[in-house]
């Protein structure tokens, strides 16, 4: 006759993974992010992901078909590099980040840098300036992706 199950505890993995944050802006330097995120997951010897939160109520054909196709695109190319590619519905995207964040272990998150939007105008915090202030667990790293064009 067997005993109770015992339950062997495994040591956590080390907190190592790397995120990278994807916007369905095609102005929001995707490829750019992408290479620093893919670099930053050889240099760490961590698993990364791509991850893009859909947070508009509607469906995925609220965002129009440019930025939906730019968005596919990064998504495709991230999995090409070997990321691991997340999309996740969620209301507050930096909540939705951080909370994938911590469940994947992830050490690093790459960001691109936030344009100045109507959020901004009606005195919400990007989705960057979020991250930084509720994320300090972690690596943040906020990337210029290229110039602003008029």
């Amino acid at each position: 006759m067997s005993g109770p199950a015992k339950v062997i505890g495994f040591p956590s993995r080390p907190r190592a993974g790397v995120m990278v944050c994807l916007s369905a802006n095609p102005a929001g330097g995707a490829n750019i992010l992408l290479r620093k995120a893919c670099r930053s997951a050889h240099e760490l010897d961590a698993d990364w992901y791509a991850v893009h939160i859909d947070c508009a109520p509607e469906s995925k054909w609220a965002a129009a078909d440019r930025d939906y196709h730019a968005l596919l695109d990064s998504v495709v190319l991230a999995a090409g590099m070997g990321a691991e590619a997340v999309w996740i519905k969620a209301p507050d995207i930096a909540e939705a980040l951080l909370d994938f964040a911590r469940d994947a272990r992830v050490r690093r998150i790459i960001v691109g840098r936030s344009r100045h939007g109507p959020g901004s105008r009606l005195g919400r915090r990007s989705v960057t300036a979020a991250l930084i202030a509720q994320g300090r667990e972690f690596e943040i790293e906020v990337a210029g992706v290229g110039r602003k064009s008029s």
